[in-house]
Order: structure tokens, then sequence, then C-alpha cells
């Protein structure tokens, strides 16, 4: 089976947030959040759908099962 690639570093870089920033709203230490983007280890589904809140995304594009959509341009 084929692991996806998650997209929180895109995410994360799009909407101006370092790993410390995103690790604060969603409540965990920031290395997690270095050890998310690197696919050494992978979140929980609680930090999943925290993670699609704090960006205002489904959890599938955080998941990496849909394309981020490209915020920039828009009101």
């Amino acid at each position: 089976m084929e692991v996806r690639k998650m997209n929180i570093k895109e995410l994360r870089e799009q909407h101006d947030m370092t790993q410390e920033d995103l690790a604060k709203k969603i409540g965990v230490q920031f290395p997690a959040v270095s050890k998310w983007e690197r696919g050494i280890t992978y979140p929980l589904m609680d930090k999943v759908i925290a993670m699609a809140e704090v960006f205002g995304v489904s959890t599938d594009v955080v998941l990496g099962l849909q394309p981020v959509p490209d915020i920039r341009g828009t009101a």
C-alpha cells in the first residue's frame, strides 16, 4: 500500500505559519509538526481534524487525498 504525502507543510506555508504557530493552534509540541511534515510519524485523527479547521480545508486535503486549493488572490 502506498503512503501518501500529507499536505501539512504546504498548507502551513500558504497560511504564513511556522511549525511552532501550527503546533500551538492544535495543541502539540512543534517537533511533532516537523515529524509529520517529513513523514517520520503521522498525526492522530483529532489533530488532522484540528488542522483542517485551522486551514479551512477538508481532512482529505490535509491527508493528501485532495490537492491544496490555491488561496492566493482570493479575498
